[in-house]
């Protein structure tokens, strides 16, 4: 499989990593499962959207700053 420099370019630029992640970048489809976590009273919804030999992609719609993105990590890392 080559890599499509513009169609990567176009994925992120229009914040489509589904698209990026599976037909760019060539990793396997995950079935949509959710996962909540909860960070100082709030929740956070994350969605694993592909996955290669065992590492998994994860779309979170909201923008946490970053301690908060780093105690998701920490949670999901955990799980």
């Amino acid at each position: 499989m080559s890599f499509n420099r513009e169609g990567a370019k176009h994925c992120l630029q229009s914040f489509d990593f589904q698209r990026l992640f599976i037909e760019e970048l060539g990793w396997d489809r995950y079935p949509g499962i959710s996962v909540p976590i909860e960070i100082d009273d709030e929740h956070f919804e994350l969605e694993r959207i592909a996955e290669k030999r065992g590492v998994g992609v994860f779309l979170c719609r909201q923008l946490p700053v970053n301690a908060i993105r780093r105690k998701i990590d920490h949670q999901l890392t955990k799980q």
